[in-house]
């Protein structure tokens, strides 16, 4: 999918439509996974296609009342992220820069996240500044997550909620609040690891499911490079009570 200008909500939605569709997904029923600003999108998608999706589960998602409380979030994570984030000059400029020397900035990021897997940190700079300040306006700075969150507790929808406990990105509090709120939604707390593993998947998902990789060591982003063999097998009838043919797991992803 091409787009030109900023890379907004309605973009992020529209390109996971046109992803499926080209799968032959389209018409399945699906369980919507979101890490970070994907968490926020997982939503937003889940929301707009609720006659199939049949639970959403996010991993420290975004969740931020208005962009004032967006903003103030966002600049305590770090001190990269108070210098980077935002709409001034000298964003715009680091941005620039990676989009001209992409080989160095990739590995400038992988040295400087040095928790995560080396092609998920590497994959960190390769955006531009459109879908940057597209992705931040439309998805972290928005409020529409708020309005789909309704949407799904209308329609009943499962929502799972969690989150690393040292996980800078989510309002500490908010999951919590948002459960007690809707009946839908479920708050997993901060029982899950923050990086470098896929674990949380086996939490938010309810062990429907089990993953191929094996479980994390202590360098994590190491045992990342090398293909594993999978030999555990997968739960019994895992999508059986979800019909006849099996759910596919959309998992969108992004910044955060």
């Amino acid at each position: 999918m091409h787009t030109t200008g900023p890379i907004d909500a309605r973009a992020h939605i529209a390109a996971l439509d046109a992803a499926l569709t080209a799968l032959q997904l389209d018409d399945r029923p699906t369980i919507v996974a979101g890490h970070s600003m994907g968490g926020a999108l997982a939503l937003r998608w889940a929301a707009e296609h609720t006659d199939r999706v049949r639970s959403v589960v996010t991993f420290g998602a975004p969740l931020y009342r208005d962009r004032v409380e967006a903003d103030q979030h966002v600049t305590r994570m770090g001190r990269m992220e108070a210098v980077l984030a935002g709409d001034g000059p000298l964003p715009r400029a680091v941005c620039a820069w990676m989009c001209r020397h992409r080989t160095a900035a990739s590995r400038i990021a992988a040295g400087y996240r040095s928790d995560l897997p080396i092609p998920v940190a590497r994959s960190g700079v390769k955006h531009t500044w459109n879908t940057y300040t597209g992705s931040m306006n439309g998805l972290i700075r928005d409020t529409g997550w708020q309005t789909a969150l309704a949407v799904l507790g209308r329609a009943g929808t499962p929502v799972t909620l969690a989150a690393g406990d040292a996980d800078p990105v989510p309002v500490s509090g908010r999951a919590a609040e948002l459960a007690r709120a809707w009946p839908n939604v479920e708050d997993l707390g901060t029982r899950t690891p923050t990086t470098g593993c896929p674990s949380p998947i086996q939490t938010g998902v309810a062990g429907w499911w089990q993953p191929p990789w094996p479980e994390p060591s202590r360098h994590p982003r190491r045992r990342h490079l090398r293909p594993q063999r999978n030999t555990r097998q997968p739960l019994d009838d895992p999508p059986a009570r979800l019909g006849a043919e099996q759910t596919p797991l959309l998992a969108p992803d992004g910044p955060g």
